[in-house]
């Protein structure tokens, strides 16, 4: 049986180890690995924990499936009564499932939160400010811009 001491002194000496040998990577908790070879997708997601990576020409990129926050910073828009308006920032929540990172990263490779997310919101809220008053986008129609983005988004992400 294993004390306690002997525990912590094998934790330890396995932190520092991966510290001090870069072919030992970790993947954090609510997170997967997408293992790339040659600069080849590899089939397998690698599941949080250590892993081993021996190969000169592999790498790992860690995504997090977890539920996250991504901020659009400074989206411009111009309205129907040709004033220049700024949203200092929009954020928009999401969460890519374990099942879907492969394809996703394949098809949109690991920046995809550009071109699932933050540039059909920069393209819709043009296109919402262009149809619009200052006094409606800033005013009387302000509340609608939540629920027309996430139907957009919705919308867009299943015509893909």
């Amino acid at each position: 049986m294993y004390s306690f001491r002997t525990i912590f002194m094998l934790v330890t000496t396995f932190s520092t180890l991966s510290s001090a040998f870069p072919f030992i990577e970790q993947i954090p908790t609510g997170s997967v690995g997408v293992y790339y070879k040659y600069g080849k997708m590899q089939d397998m997601l690698l599941l949080p924990g250590a892993h081993l990576n021996f190969h000169p020409f592999g790498h790992i990129e860690v995504e997090t499936i977890r539920s996250q926050m991504d901020s659009i910073l400074n989206v411009e828009c111009h309205t129907k009564d040709k004033m220049k308006l700024y949203f200092e920032q929009i954020d928009v929540y999401n969460q890519l499932t374990k099942e879907n990172v492969r394809n996703i990263f394949e098809l949109y490779t690991k920046d995809y939160d550009n071109f699932l997310i933050k540039e059909p919101i920069r393209q819709r809220i043009r296109e919402i400010c262009n149809n619009m008053t200052v006094q409606e986008v800033n005013n009387d129609r302000f509340a609608e811009f939540n629920d027309d983005l996430k139907d957009f988004l919705i919308d867009y992400q299943d015509s893909l």
